[in-house]
């Protein structure tokens, strides 16, 4: 039986409490003008801005950037739902993998930048699964509780990459809850390393 260390149950602790915290900096408002009941002169004048803006369509609402509190982080089940949400919201037909002027030419430049988001945002988290699982078997074995709480912080990471990604500017990716995500990785790494420098020492 493995015997949890303070260390490994500090961890743990930290673990927990990042997770509450990204799940409630998901949590975005929105910003509106109000130009007041009393205010005829600028109501008339938003109402002349409206009509007199060439081109003016309303922006398909973005799937994964809702307010809904039923829906909680499971990393990669969770961005395969945004990435349908968007291709059906977006109308983004099969095959095709992102949205550009020959499969989707209805979609502005703006919905095509968050449904590409979107994309990239779950895919890169799959390019990344194979060395994610390699460390967190590696460094699982001999120390499972630190493994586990560093793997938490992982994914929790790649949540917030793939919730900044997908509002379709791509440098919001990197957020402070991306912070998780290098420090779980490289804490993986670390401890996969330590693991075999004791292993080799053994012998």
């Amino acid at each position: 039986m493995v015997e949890l260390r303070k260390a490994d149950g500090a961890v743990i602790g930290v673990a927990v409490a990042s997770y509450f915290v990204v799940s409630s900096a998901r949590r975005e408002g929105s910003t509106r003008i109000d130009v007041g009941d009393g205010n005829g002169a600028r109501k008339r004048d938003a109402a002349r801005a409206e009509r007199t803006t060439p081109n003016t369509k309303k922006p398909t609402p973005n799937p994964t950037q809702n307010n809904n509190n039923n829906n909680r982080p499971q990393h990669h089940f969770y961005m395969a739902i945004g990435v349908v949400k968007a291709r059906k919201a977006y109308k983004v037909e099969y095959p095709a993998m992102y949205a550009d002027n020959e499969s989707a030419p209805h979609l502005s430049p703006a919905d095509r930048a968050i449904y590409n988001g979107t994309q990239r945002g779950h895919l890169n988290s799959l390019e990344m699964l194979p060395s994610y699982l390699a460390l967190l078997a590696a460094a699982g074995v001999p120390y499972p509780a630190t493994a586990s709480a560093l793997g938490a912080l992982y994914l929790a990471g790649r949540v917030a990459y793939f919730k900044g990604y997908s509002t379709g500017d791509p440098k919001r990716r990197m957020n402070k809850g991306t912070a998780l995500m290098y420090v779980g990785i490289l804490g993986l790494a670390v401890t996969a390393l330590k693991a075999a420098g004791e292993t080799l020492l053994r012998k």
